[in-house]
């Protein structure tokens, strides 16, 4: 009998230890989806501010070509000085929204990576608990054949 008892004492053991990596696992995939969530906030949010910078950089810029152009005489608010100053206010809004664009599309594949996480976690939680319900077969399957040998001879049935 103390055969049956460390069969049962193992298996017991076996699959407890699998559920704890299961859990373990689990939470694993929790925390990393919630650092690619995380990581998806923050790329938009350094885009806003990076788009931010670029457009006041822009006014800046559009700033000294007035003041440059009233200085040498040219009328700011006419002719080309204008079409100039008009160039340099689009560049600086194109180069804003490629960086909202840049954030957005880092921030789209952390957070595709964030789904994927999650969608995979119940999958891998059943996975992990078909394990656990194989080992508990085997164990018991082992368990009954030790049986059957010490307690029926070897022979099929019981005595």
């Amino acid at each position: 009998m103390p055969q049956l008892a460390l069969i049962a004492g193992g298996t017991g053991l076996e699959a407890a230890s699998q559920y704890g990596q299961m859990q373990a696992n689990d939470a694993a995939a929790k925390y990393n989806a919630a650092a690619y969530e995380r990581q998806a906030q923050a790329s938009r949010l350094a885009a806003s501010y990076q788009a931010s910078q670029i457009s006041q950089q822009g006014d800046r810029v559009v700033g000294s070509e007035r003041a440059i152009q009233a200085a040498s005489g040219i009328d700011p608010g006419s002719g080309t000085a204008q079409d100039i100053q008009g160039y340099s206010a689009s560049k600086a809004h194109q180069d804003a929204l490629a960086a909202i664009y840049r954030g957005e599309v880092s921030a789209q594949q952390a957070q595709g990576q964030a789904n994927f996480i999650q969608a995979m976690r119940p999958a891998q939680k059943a996975g992990a608990l078909l394990g656990i319900g194989g080992t508990l077969l085997q164990g018991g399957a082992y368990g009954y054949g030790t049986y059957q040998g010490l307690y029926t001879g070897g022979k099929p049935g019981w005595r």
